[in-house]
């Protein structure tokens, strides 16, 4: 029979984080514990309280809750409550296998007590949890400093990572240049890039300088490691001209494609050496980066031509540069519209992280499962990878395979999830996506 909690509550940590996700959670535990006004009684060890029962917290691999549990639990981010005996008392095991895993069981914890006041401890029953989906993201995009003033504000950004971590989301990837002539591409707004001194944006456009551009980007990334959350950054432009009626900001881009290429490069190296906070870098090679080939060598907007090798090759070779100069490689991520069998290969060769994140459907409301086969219009046109890989996992699951697959939610913002009203249909589209592939998903682009 389970002990019954009282208002005096004893918690063994076992845990010495005090900050980053670990100490999130035990904060968030600890005030909600303060609003039931229960006394709480930390302690090292039970034996030092009378209590009964106790709290023990810790990760699963600490030699104490390890004896507790009577087993190792080493899955990734699992969240485990038990109850045991500790031979004179009942304890409740609140433990994780890691970081995130300890964060998320506090947090959960931390929501039952405010919804049920102390009784919920008593409530708790034996579980433990790991995720269907190894990756849980959500995409933002930057679409200017006029719409978007919560890029500068870091009372936003807590407000926001933390809705993220509280909802166990464990990436969260920025993305500037998208339908915007604001950081395309976003090379100048963070570095200098040395031999293009031409290539600058207008101080009377963009007020904020470089360095508090980077400063930004810092911050973030600071903030998604205290929240517990993996923190890439988008680009999805090169040169600003997908779209006709977007207009230019930044000014002296080149136009010669060896010239573009070798800008890219260098800026696209130096901003991720700039911000080591950075964990992975996501790009678009279609078209809709500005980049394609035409007939004569040269970059055009033509929807209905191939990627350009030669230039993402040297951009591939400048995020393997940048990933040797950082204390911790990064994660890389290529879109799978436009993407071919030769850039997959030659990322690869870099030794790289490499994923394919590719549409799970296409921008309208979507089915309750992944596209279960390729469409006439992708079908017919399988020699040009910006048509034949939009949507599903067109034929990026093939083996051997040596990269992972990410399927991405892409529905325009949470309004078209939740207008479907069918609950079942929602709850069930993390989980679908584990199908094919590596069991990962993508939630909507735009905010929660």
């Amino acid at each position: 029979m389970t002990a019954s909690f009282s208002d005096s509550i004893a918690i063994v940590d076992r845990s010495d984080a005090v900050d980053g996700p670990v100490g999130f959670g035990r904060a968030e535990l600890l005030d909600a514990l303060d609003e039931t006004d229960a006394t709480v009684e930390a302690v090292a060890h039970w034996t030092e309280t009378t209590a009964d029962p106790v709290v023990v917290v810790g990760h699963t691999t600490d030699p104490v809750i390890e004896k507790l549990l009577g087993e190792t639990i080493l899955d990734s981010e699992a969240v485990v409550y038990q109850w045991e005996n500790t031979g004179d008392r009942q304890a409740l095991v609140v433990a994780g296998s890691d970081d995130r895993g300890l964060m998320y069981a506090l947090l959960e914890l931390a929501d039952r007590i405010q919804t049920n006041g102390v009784a919920a401890l008593t409530a708790v029953e034996d579980s433990i949890e790991t995720p269907d989906n190894e990756v849980r993201g959500i995409d933002r995009f930057i679409m200017g400093p006029v719409q978007d003033t919560w890029l500068y504000d870091e009372d936003f950004w807590h407000y926001y990572l933390r809705r993220l971590a509280k909802c166990r989301f464990n990436r969260f990837v920025l993305i500037a240049g998208y339908d915007s002539a604001f950081m395309s591409p976003p090379y100048p707004f963070f570095v200098d890039v040395p031999g293009f001194p031409e290539v600058t944006v207008p101080k009377n456009q963009v007020a904020t300088s470089r360095e508090e551009h980077r400063e930004v980007l810092r911050m973030i990334g600071r903030l998604c490691k205290e929240y517990g959350l993996d923190f890439f950054f988008g680009i999805w432009q090169q040169r600003p001209d997908w779209k006709e009626d977007q207009g230019e900001l930044v000014e002296g881009v080149p136009e010669k494609p060896g010239e573009l290429a070798e800008y890219c490069a260098t800026g696209l190296e130096r901003l991720l050496v700039a911000i080591p906070e950075l964990d992975g870098l996501q790009l678009r090679v279609n078209w809709e980066s500005g980049v394609s080939v035409g007939e004569m060598d040269n970059y055009t907007k033509d929807r209905s031509i191939r990627t350009a090798e030669e230039f993402w090759q040297e951009i591939i070779n400048a995020v393997e540069r940048a990933s040797a100069e950082r204390a911790d490689p990064l994660k890389f991520d290529i879109r799978a519209k436009g993407l071919t069998d030769e850039m997959i290969q030659w990322a690869l060769e870099t030794g790289l992280d490499v994923t394919v994140p590719t549409k799970y459907w296409c921008e309208s409301t979507g089915l309750p499962h992944h596209n279960t086969q390729m469409r006439s219009g992708e079908l017919a046109h399988l020699e040009d990878e910006n048509k034949s890989r939009r949507y599903g996992h067109s034929d990026l699951l093939r083996k051997p395979r040596y990269y992972d697959v990410l399927y991405r939610l892409w529905v325009v913002g949470t309004n078209r999830i939740f207008v479907w009203g069918i609950r079942i249909m929602l709850a069930g589209s993390p989980t679908a996506p584990s199908s094919a592939g590596r069991p990962v998903s993508r939630s909507p682009p735009r905010s929660v």
